[in-house]
């Protein structure tokens, strides 16, 4: 009995000291970094279009609030209908994005700094279709535009944890009455983000 008791009150001391620790490290972290690098996990979407599995990296230079940043990705769709073992049709779609642009960040003495960016560059999906034995593909490459807003906590020193969301205009050809347009796609970005002084 006296073990239990004994095991209750350390366990909550032992995760306010981690806590302690955490922070006291975390204050360690400058509030005005020279540099960002992140990577992580993307979800993107299209109108009728998820691409759930996808990779992220950035690396953003700072001049005070102000900064430039520099990002590129990988994301995925697949789809298939199968007839029992028989797989009728396959199609699948990779896009990759390369951007650039300014990047306004709301450094501060606390955990959490706010930031949103305007991004331009580069969208290339190439797609494949499988159908009854016959493989066809095509690439394509537009001119894209991706605002954003995230934030970043500040975890420990030098690192932090970050999500962002933003809108991607591309501009893809399609159909003048295309409804609604592929052109219009959402991601969320969630990651882990290295702090250099």
């Amino acid at each position: 009995m006296t073990k239990r008791i004994l095991f209750f009150l350390m366990t909550p001391a032992l995760v306010l000291a981690g806590a302690a620790n955490a922070s006291a490290q975390a204050s360690l972290t400058t509030s005005s970094p020279s540099w960002e690098l992140s990577a992580g996990y993307q979800f993107f979407h299209l109108p009728e279009m998820d691409f759930p599995l996808g990779f992220g990296l950035d690396g953003a230079m700072h001049f005070g609030k102000f900064g430039l940043v520099a990002e590129g990705g990988w994301a995925l769709h697949g789809q298939e209908d199968e007839e029992g073992d028989v797989t009728d049709f396959e199609f699948t779609t990779n896009m990759w994005h390369l951007a650039a642009g300014p990047r306004f960040t709301g450094f501060n003495k606390g955990r959490l700094w706010p930031y949103g960016q305007v991004l331009v560059g580069v969208a290339i999906a190439h797609s494949s279709l499988e159908l009854n034995d016959q493989d066809e593909s095509e690439t394509e490459k537009a001119f894209m535009v991706q605002p954003g807003f995230g934030v970043t906590l500040v975890a420990g020193d030098g690192w932090g944890l970050f999500a962002q969301a933003d809108y991607r205009r591309t501009f893809f050809d399609e159909a003048d009455d295309a409804d609604p347009s592929i052109n219009n796609g959402f991601r969320i970005f969630i990651g882990a983000r290295m702090i250099l002084d």
